[in-house]
């Protein structure tokens, strides 16, 4: 098992204890919360450092095609390969594909929400809030979809959202809100 293996396993139990946490054993130190759980019989001791907001840019938000799925990227060949795959896809027919956006991979990290394939117009996906917390980052996304008394054109579409944010190399966990809009 991989490092980043472990990270992530350990943010996931932080994230669902986190509720927990927010009432008990929290001390600020050096303008940090710092919380220490220790569970005797679960076996285990866990110590992070509170969460702090990360910045992000869109870079593309709207439609692509493609499988539901989360992604990170950290260099330009992965970066090019996607936004081929996801806005030059032979199911568009287009004669001209535009090129990926510049990304400095020496100082950013690109994420990617598909929602994969949805039967009309009333869905969307964004990436609402990026957070360090501990030894991970957590990717806020929310799904919206129309309610059943809302009119959508019926077209596929395949909706997505893609940012950037500064670099990390820190393991991601995706964490998503379905919302349903009621007309």
């Amino acid at each position: 098992m991989s490092v980043h293996d472990e990270c992530g396993k350990t943010l996931q139990l932080y994230l669902r204890v986190s509720s927990f946490l927010s009432r008990y054993r929290t001390r600020r130190v050096l303008g940090l919360t710092l919380v220490l759980v220790i569970s005797v019989s679960a076996g285990w001791v866990f110590l992070a450092f509170g969460q702090s907001k990360i910045p992000f840019h869109t870079i593309w938000w709207g439609g692509g095609v493609g499988a539901k799925r989360s992604v990170v990227i950290n260099d330009q060949a992965s970066w090019s390969s996607l936004w081929t795959q996801t806005l030059c896809h032979p199911y568009w027919n287009v004669t001209y594909c535009p090129l990926a956006p510049a990304v400095n991979f020496t100082s950013r990290t690109v994420l990617a929400v598909f929602l994969g394939m949805e039967p009309n117009s009333g869905y969307s996906i964004n990436i609402t809030k990026v957070t360090r917390i501990g030894f991970g980052i957590v990717v806020d996304i929310r799904m919206t979809q129309l309610g059943a008394n809302c009119g959508a054109y019926e077209v596929l579409t395949y909706p997505s959202h893609i940012v950037d944010i500064p670099k990390t190399e820190l393991p991601p966990m995706f964490r998503t809100e379905t919302s349903t809009v009621n007309c």
